[in-house]
């Protein structure tokens, strides 16, 4: 097995993109619907989100759909509901259809409650006067 070099990193394909049968909700027969993996700068913008929840407190509005919103692909791997009308559409749909694609995609991403503590014991603590 070939040592890691910088070549060799950059040219991994580890966000491959996955299809998800829709077909159990009605209405979403014969659909499928393309999930991608975040990047990790992405990743890391939604844990800033959530990590600024108190403990205890609920996640933010539409937490699941956001997810979706940058992680739905056309078959061109294009983004197709990051905005935030894109945001509303999905919250719109059947909540058991937006669960199960969220459960995939935050498994995709590794988006769990241990990923996000461990994000936020790395974060550094904000500067005294920022605001």
């Amino acid at each position: 097995m070939p040592v890691l070099s910088s070549e060799t990193f950059k040219a991994i394909d580890d966000r491959r993109t996955v299809e998800v049968d829709m077909s159990q909700f009605e209405g979403w027969e014969g659909v499928t619907v393309r999930l991608k993996p975040m990047s990790g700068t992405l990743r890391a913008e939604i844990e800033r989100e959530w990590i600024k929840i108190p403990p205890g407190e609920k996640l933010m509005v539409n937490h699941k759909e956001q997810v979706l919103a940058r992680c739905i692909v056309d078959a061109d791997d294009k983004v197709q509901f990051d905005s935030p009308e894109g945001v509303l559409s999905l919250a719109a749909m059947n909540g058991a259809a937006i669960d199960h694609l969220y459960t995939v995609a935050a498994k995709q991403n590794g988006l769990n409650n241990k990923a996000v503590e461990d994000a936020a014991k790395n974060s550094p603590a904000p500067s005294e006067g920022a605001s």
